[in-house]
């Protein structure tokens, strides 16, 4: 049998809430604090999102960040969406686990891929 009283378990269980902070918390936060601060030159809010595009490929602070390619690939006001995206592919992964009931992860399945749907056609 099992003993989740045991030291190795107390080290797992330490290990495992570490790797949850890493992952699903802290990549998606290095993301953020590096995207933040160049959020004004990424969305340039007195241009259309023709020239924002014009502005944001002669920048040279932005083609020198190390962060180019998660903004590059969106509209300058969508720069923010990768790490939504992070988000929503964790939700219908890693955050499924919570439930112990097949239901639950179902109706969390359809509610997330429904709202992210809905957020993703806007």
């Amino acid at each position: 049998s099992i003993d989740c009283n045991a030291d190795i378990y107390a080290v797992q269980l330490i290990y495992a809430a570490v790797s949850v902070l890493i992952f699903p918390v802290g990549v998606p936060a290095v993301f953020m604090s590096m995207l933040w601060p160049l959020r004004m030159r990424l969305d340039p809010k007195a241009a259309s999102e023709t020239e924002a595009l014009a502005i944001r490929t002669k920048d040279e602070r932005l083609a020198d960040a190390v962060v180019a390619q998660v903004f590059r690939k969106y509209r300058p006001r969508y720069w923010w969406y990768e790490i939504f995206d992070m988000y929503r592919r964790l939700s219908l992964t890693c955050f499924l686990l919570i439930f112990h009931k097949p239901a639950g992860m179902i109706v969390f399945a359809l509610g997330v891929a429904m709202l992210t749907t809905v957020i993703q056609r806007e």
